[in-house]
């Protein structure tokens, strides 16, 4: 049973979508939302999308407006499905496990829990989208936070304990951009030695 699960969970998403959905899976007709002509069903445009509850295949119809340029599925639109085959809910899952798990780690950690396979690499997109926008101060605790935590670790301590901040330097930059690029005569000219006059000690440097 828990290596069907997704199977299964999957088989009974359809079940539901099916007896929930049946006027968007059969409907032959819509109106355009922006210059409202009356649209007539496409051929049905089969699709699979990977949750957590796992593979759901749907085959629904799709509606296109030559004048506007724009198309819509209305059972897409009913179950809120995202872009692509891996959905919000398996995103969202991906994020909270690489947040405190190297990806590596992640991978085989999420596959485990919860049987839907997505590879490393994903997962790294994944939470670079989820991320978009977002600062250090957007993901860093509250002052009040930090201070709760501070509190905690130095309670019966002589010493305050010191506050690090750990940044991944790939994707946030610790240097100001005045410090950033090609600088006149860097890498160009390598570094001479100073000549030795012969007897004599480099200037300097002494003898124990």
């Amino acid at each position: 049973m828990w290596n069907l699960r997704q199977e299964l969970t999957g088989g009974l998403t359809e079940t539901l979508i099916d007896h929930a959905h049946q006027v968007e899976l059969t409907r032959q007709e819509l109106v355009c939302a922006t210059c409202d002509r009356l649209l007539a069903a496409r051929p049905a445009v089969s699709r699979t999308v990977d949750t957590m509850v796992g593979s759901v295949q749907l085959e629904h119809p799709y509606f296109y407006c030559r004048y506007c340029q724009q198309g819509t599925s209305p059972l897409d639109e009913a179950l809120d499905l995202t872009p692509g085959r891996k959905q919000l809910d398996v995103q969202q899952a991906a994020a909270r496990v690489v947040v405190d798990t190297p990806y590596d780690e992640a991978q085989t950690l999420f596959r485990d829990l919860t049987g839907v396979k997505i590879g490393s690499e994903r997962m790294h997109t994944l939470t670079n989208q989820a991320a978009a926008g977002l600062s250090v101060l957007d993901v860093a605790p509250s002052r009040e936070e930090i201070e709760r935590r501070v509190a905690e670790v130095a309670a019966g301590q002589w010493r305050r304990p010191d506050v690090v901040l750990g940044i991944d330097g790939a994707y946030a930059p610790t240097r100001p951009d005045s410090a950033r690029g090609r600088r006149p005569g860097q890498g160009r000219y390598r570094a001479k030695r100073p000549r030795r006059v012969s007897g004599a000690r480099p200037k300097g440097f002494g003898f124990i």
